[in-house]
Order: C-alpha cells, then sequence, then structure tokens
C-alpha cells in the first residue's frame, strides 16, 4: 500500500508532537516532486504537521478525530470520524530535550459511520519512550511504538514509523517499532545524535519473519541548542531506510 487515507497520525492526547519539522528531502531516491495542491486534509484540535510530500497532506492528533480525504479525481472523498480513550504517564524532567525519566501513551479510537465515517473499525496505538542520562551530559533513549487495527480497510492501515521512511509510504494491517538514539553533549550548545532502528509491519497474511516486511532505519544528526533552561533545539538529521529510502530533516527539537 502506498497512501494512508484515514490512519494518519490521530491519537486521543497530545504529547510531544513528533513531526512538526520541516522535510527537506524523503526518498526512495531522489528528492519527491510535488504536484501541487493539497491531496488530504485532516481536521482535530491540534495540529502536528504540515508538510508537502507527494501526494501532499496534513496530519492531526485529536481527541475526537475527524478526517476527511480528497483526491484529484472529482466525486471521491473518504472521510474517518471517531472517539477514544487513552492512558497516560509522563515522568520526563523536559519535554523538549529530556535526561531522564519516560513517557507511555496508551490510546484506542473507534471510528465510526454515526461520527461522520466512511467505516466502522478501531485503531490501537501504545508508544514508550525512556530518557537515561549518563556521562558528562549524554542521554541514551530508547523508543518502543506498535499500532494494531480491527476491520480497518487498507487505506487506513498502521504506517511505518521510522526516521528515513516517507509517512504513509509503507502501511500494514499492524506495526511495531523500536528504536535507540544516543544524545552525546559536544559543548554547551552543541550535541550529536546517532540513532538506529527497525519496524515491522505484520498481520493481514504479513510476517515479521518475512525481510519484505522489515525496515531498517539508522542516521546521525547535529544540534544546537537555542534555550538550554527549556530544552528547545535547532536539529538537523539524516536517515537511511532500505531500498533507496533516506530523508534528511531539519525541526525544532529532537526526533521524539
Amino acid at each position: 500500500m502506498r497512501r494512508n487515507r484515514c490512519g494518519g497520525e490521530v491519537a486521543p492526547v497530545v504529547v510531544a508532537l513528533d513531526f512538526h519539522g520541516i522535510l527537506l528531502w524523503a526518498g526512495p531516491s531522489r528528492p519527491p516532486r510535488s504536484r501541487g495542491g493539497l491531496d488530504g486534509l485532516m481536521g482535530g484540535y491540534d495540529f502536528a504537521f504540515a508538510v508537502v510530500v507527494n501526494p501532499p497532506w496534513v496530519a492531526t492528533r485529536c481527541s475526537h478525530a475527524h478526517a476527511t480525504q480528497r483526491s484529484k479525481s472529482p466525486n471521491q472523498e473518504t472521510s474517518c470520524g471517531g472517539a477514544g480513550l487513552s492512558v497516560y504517564h509522563d515522568s520526563r524532567d523536559l519535554q523538549d530535550a529530556p535526561k531522564r525519566g519516560w513517557v507511555l501513551n496508551f490510546n484506542n479510537v473507534a471510528y465510526r459511520q454515526a461520527i461522520e465515517g466512511s467505516n466502522n473499525f478501531d485503531t490501537y496505538r501504545a508508544d514508550y519512550r525512556g530518557f537515561w542520562s549518563h556521562g558528562d551530559g549524554h542521554v541514551f533513549a530508547v523508543r518502543q511504538s506498535n499500532q494494531w487495527t480491527v476491520d480497518a480497510p487498507p487505506s487506513a492501515y498502521a504506517p511505518v514509523l521510522l526516521r528515513g521512511y516517507t509517512m504513509g509510504e509503507f502501511l500494514g494491517k499492524n506495526m511495531s517499532s523500536i528504536e535507540a538514539e544516543e544524545r552525546h553533549r559536544l559543548a554547551e550548545r552543541w550535541t550529536a545524535t546517532a540513532f538506529a532502528g527497525v519496524a515491522c509491519l505484520y498481520g493481514g497474511g504479513k510476517s515479521c519473519s518475512q525481510g519484505t516486511n522489515a525496515f531498517p532505519s539508522v542516521g546521525a544528526g547535529v544540534q544546537y541548542v537555542l534555550k538550554p533552561q527549556q530544552g528547545i533545539v535547532a536539529n538537523l538529521e539524516l536517515a537511511v531506510g532500505k531500498d533507496g529510502n533516506r530523508a534528511l530533516l531539519f525541526k525544532m527539537g529532537y526526533g521524539w
């Protein structure tokens, strides 16, 4: 599957926004060409980020999710509406640049035709992030993410959530990923990151034992600390996936 029409990044609780950066380049092997216009639109209570890719799209996170997707072909529109619950814990010392603590977000969204949706299906997400300080201001971090779908149409399947892959390019009924990152302090206002991870799409005939369903990612970056007390950094990273997928990313804040 190449496009995610209704699944998106919709979560009942807005946490540190992962995808609010500027996407400068996303593979497979060369910078994509925008076809112009806005192919998709998702509306909610809070915008996570907006970026032009191929096709262009906008993603949101909201507690009551409502999304409408419009294609370039006339008379083609798919909408999703849903509501859900969340269990959330956050013990991080800083939200934008934590040195210790952990955060857990488990939530679900029940999409129903009664809430202006085109289909009845459910999504469940579990996201864990842990941070450990060591040495002279260095931080080791781990993220483990999951998304499961029940009776979802293929357009609402779970996407690969790793740097180096275009959001919504690879979809599966379920997705699990794990990623580790070292944040090395170079100087008072400079840090460097090195990260590696792997995601797997499974369910609906797909298995993690099949290499075609595994998506590795490695990369590195450099950051300049703009406001040390708030943990605000300017971040430039290069991430490389398989089959020529890669991304050069500039954003405010660490990858997650």
